[in-house]
């Protein structure tokens, strides 16, 4: 120890120790001073890093949050086909998995990178004062070491990240196929099937996440390695080149220096892969919000109170020259499609299967774009009507779909409790033909349906969707095979009951069974997407033999 004492320091370690004003001490004291000022540099660099660590991990987070509903908002706003472009686990993953990658995964992982850049600047800074040689070697040994370690390691591991996300996917729709035709799948026996589908795709996904961890665990050990080597290697050169007592000052500073150089170029490499493979597995996520951009209506409905007397709005839907080819099928399309349905009447669309309808109802409600031609409802594109008019359009689709709650809550769906007064919720009902049912049931109208209405019948969850549908007093009714489900009697009771409607809304109806729409004011026959005929009930009937086969085959 008093040998290397009896030893003046190096050119840049002796100018910074006058700097700090330790150039008189003896080398003991001046050990302990620097050694006590650099571990209070390293406490409070900790403590600040923590504290901002912590404000930046919260701020990505509800930006991430911020950004999915911003997302979700661009997709309402765009149209059937665009959602229908990914699946229902495809568009989950890209409003959640997807946006926190991005801003945790990537945007987090970046700020860590530009931390630990920070940190071996300062680092670095310090070998350059002890020794010019040691920290050119040193920056030499790591910086080469990282670089190779990321462009020999990040096409696997971005290729197994995207593959662990395609694994993912796919293991949530095929639980979720089960779950949702679980009968088909008990009747048949395909249980075991099943089983065996998700336990491989469990089995892919482990072992994507046990790669991506050790291709992790190869970069610790190999700078771990290297730091070893550095070691040797600075040693030797430093008792080749320099006086003995230099030469372990030097050895310690750079010992020193680099437990923590190693581990911030370990985090930096690691950083590096981390971005690229949360880049690959946000991609559908990239892929969606590029779609969107290219053709943003944002859906801004108010959320205030509902106002339900839709003041100017005029229930008359106006079709001029309306045309529409579903992307790929050449096959089908809406052809010069005319109508005007004029208000508080009662419009049908009747036609085989395949015929058009549906895809009708969709281009009148604004959920599909035509390709030419126009649709005004109350003189307003049907999208621009519903968003001045929320709830002035009532829709019942074939299949409705029931949330796991209660009566009510899918009653009054999209809105808060208590939003919709009580009286209008129970004369709803009843029009629903719903009342004997919510009777029957343990906690009336506030019962558990279970999971898609699972505690109820095909007829009862057909009613609910029609309740759901009135209860906000639409004065458009657009009914698409809404009574398909139900027995006769019911049927019946339930026609009577909008049919009296019809004074204040104007109802447009698809409908298989004939009978429900004898007494419309206006019918219109579709074959192909093109209207083969209209008129009222009995002049179709002359018009289209056709549609008179159907009539004597259901003997109406």
């Amino acid at each position: 120890f008093y040998g290397v004492a009896s030893k003046k320091p190096g050119d840049r370690t002796y100018k910074l120790l006058e700097f700090l004003n330790l150039s008189n001490f003896n080398l003991k004291h001046q050990i302990i001073a620097i050694g006590i000022m650099a571990s209070v540099f390293l406490f409070f660099k900790s403590v600040i890093s923590l504290y901002l660590n912590r404000k930046v991990l919260y701020f990505l987070s509800r930006s991430a949050a911020k950004s999915s509903s911003t997302l979700l908002n661009l997709l309402l706003g765009s149209n059937l086909l665009t959602v229908n472009k990914r699946s229902i686990q495809e568009i989950i993953w890209s409003l959640t998995t997807g946006i926190q990658m991005i801003f945790v995964g990537i945007l987090g992982a970046s700020l860590s990178i530009l931390t630990d850049i920070l940190l071996l600047l300062i680092l670095f800074s310090g070998l350059f004062i002890a020794d010019l040689f040691t920290t050119l070697i040193t920056i030499a040994i790591f910086v080469s070491i990282g670089l190779i370690l990321n462009f020999t390691m990040r096409n696997h591991y971005i290729k197994t990240q995207s593959i662990l996300s395609r694994i993912l996917i796919a293991t949530n729709e095929k639980t979720n196929e089960v779950i949702l035709s679980f009968r088909e799948i008990f009747v048949r026996g395909r249980q075991l099937f099943y089983a065996h589908e998700i336990s491989s795709l469990r089995k892919q996904s482990a072992d994507s996440s046990a790669e991506i961890a050790f291709l992790q665990n190869i970069s610790k050990y190999v700078i771990e390695l290297i730091l070893v080597i550095g070691i040797l290697l600075i040693i030797g050169t430093q008792f080749a080149t320099q006086s003995p007592g230099r030469a372990v000052g030097v050895i310690s500073i750079f010992i020193a220096s680099a437990t923590r150089i190693a581990p911030a170029i370990l985090r930096i490499q690691q950083g590096l892969l981390t971005i690229r493979g949360n880049a690959a597995g946000a991609k559908l996520t990239f892929d969606l919000l590029a779609e969107l951009k290219q053709d943003i209506k944002i859906f801004d409905n108010s959320l205030g109170k509902p106002d339900l007397n839709y003041q100017g709005f005029n229930p008359e839907i106006i079709i001029r020259n309306l045309n529409f080819k579903y992307p790929g099928n050449s096959e089908f399309e809406i052809k010069n499609i005319d109508l005007e349905i004029k208000p508080q009447t009662f419009f049908a669309i009747v036609g085989k299967s395949g015929s058009g309808k549906s895809t009708l109802v969709d281009l009148i409600l604004g959920i599909l774009q035509p390709d030419s031609g126009k649709i005004l409802i109350s003189n307003t594109e049907p999208s621009e009507t519903i968003k001045r008019w929320p709830g002035a359009i009532g829709y019942v689709p074939q299949e409705v779909f029931l949330q796991n709650g209660t009566v009510y809550e899918n009653i009054t769906q999209g809105f808060e409790v208590g939003e919709l007064p009580n009286e209008l919720i129970e004369n709803t009902v009843q029009v629903a033909q719903l009342t004997n049912v919510i009777d029957n049931l343990n906690n009336g109208i506030q019962s558990q349906i279970g999971d898609r209405g699972s505690k109820l019948s095909g007829g009862q969850r057909q009613r609910i969707g029609i309740a759901r549908a009135l209860v906000t007093k639409p004065k458009i009714l657009v009914l698409d095979e809404a009574t398909s489900s139900l027995d006769s009697d019911t049927e019946n009771k339930l026609s009577n009951e909008i049919l009296t409607l019809k004074r204040s809304t104007t109802l447009i109806v698809i409908a298989h069974r004939l009978s429900t729409i004898k007494n419309a004011d206006t019918i219109i026959y579709l074959e192909k997407g093109a209207i083969v005929a209209s008129g009222t009930f009995e002049q179709v009937r002359k018009l289209l033999p056709e549609f008179e086969n159907q009539i004597n085959q259901m003997k109406i």
